[in-house]
């Protein structure tokens, strides 16, 4: 088994940058790299990530991780730093993947970098190092009757790191109002339209919606609604605000007894308080995400 003469190594450890390029301590010395960002779940509330590292030991034993610093930025801002005591400890002979997992809450993202409208992604930025302690089993002292020789010594590994961070926003929805197609006393065909804000800058598709209506308190309507219109981002690439952002919900009732309640309504205008729940699976850049929709409101009803 080989092992690292420890004054030397130390050198190293303490920016003696010669022995870096030395070609027989360079052998001995693990490297780091950041791997990727891992999702693993995210919604329009929240999301769930790792920041994945991979180290790569080149020594036949396996090395303690003694130490796992971290500072996490967004577009420049600070958001999060500590240190990571639990023990880890890197394979021999090759390469282990080090994670720091994440949990964040948009709105309080958000908050902060208000820079963050009208992206997909906001620029992160992590840095910190990681602690590797060598011992006896992998380095000697010159000097043999060393007390630290069992409990080694803690080489730090410095990282620096930056990429793309997903940043879903909720689009806003709010009624514009409900456009009469067709009316008869056998059926009414409606269009309900939405006014809607999507602060990406990507589009967003609602691929469909499974929802309830309900008319002025007197009946609720449910249905399914698919191959939506897609809804464009809000803000185009000049930075000024878009006007094409309606979602158009198509809705049949055939209940005789509703289109009897509302027949004026149907078919001379007016005003419905209505009452709106729905779930959507929304194409987003990060894949479909479950959208829930919940709005109330008095709607003008305008004839075809």
């Amino acid at each position: 088994m080989k092992k690292i003469l420890l004054s030397a190594f130390a050198l190293f450890g303490t920016g003696c940058e010669t022995l870096a390029n030395d070609p027989y301590f360079s052998q001995f010395i693990p490297t780091i790299k950041f791997d990727s960002l891992q999702v693993n779940e995210v919604n329009f509330q929240e999301i769930d990530t790792e920041f994945v590292f991979a180290i790569n030991n080149p020594n036949s034993v396996g090395l303690d991780i003694d130490q796992f610093s971290y500072s996490l930025a967004f577009s420049d801002i600070d958001w999060l730093d500590g240190d990571n005591p639990d023990g880890l400890l890197l394979n021999a002979s090759g390469e282990s993947k080090v994670s720091l997992p994440t949990h964040i809450v948009f709105s309080e993202l958000y908050d902060m970098v208000q820079a963050s409208r009208g992206a997909d992604s906001l620029p992160f930025g992590l840095t910190g190092d990681f602690g590797i302690r060598l011992d006896s089993s992998t380095l000697v002292t010159e000097d043999s009757s060393a007390t630290n020789s069992s409990e080694g010594e803690v080489f730090v590994l410095p990282y620096d790191a930056d990429g793309a961070f997903p940043a879903l926003r909720r689009p806003n929805f709010s009624f514009q109002k409900l456009r009469v197609m067709s009316a008869s006393l056998s059926a009414v065909e409606l269009s309900l339209v939405f006014d809607v804000e999507n602060d990406h800058a990507s589009n967003l598709i609602f691929q469909r919606f499974s929802y309830d209506l309900d008319l002025g308190g007197s009946s609720t309507i449910s249905g399914v609604a698919d191959n939506l219109e897609e809804i464009i981002h809000g803000i185009d690439e000049e930075g000024a605000e878009d006007t094409n952002r309606k979602l158009r919900i198509p809705i049949t009732i055939d209940s005789l007894s509703v289109i009897s309640s509302l027949w004026s309504v149907f078919s001379g205008g007016g005003q419905l308080d209505l009452g709106f729940s729905a779930v959507s699976d929304v194409d987003t850049p990060f894949g479909l995400v479950a959208l829930n929709i919940d709005e109330t409101g008095n709607v003008d009803v305008e004839l075809q």
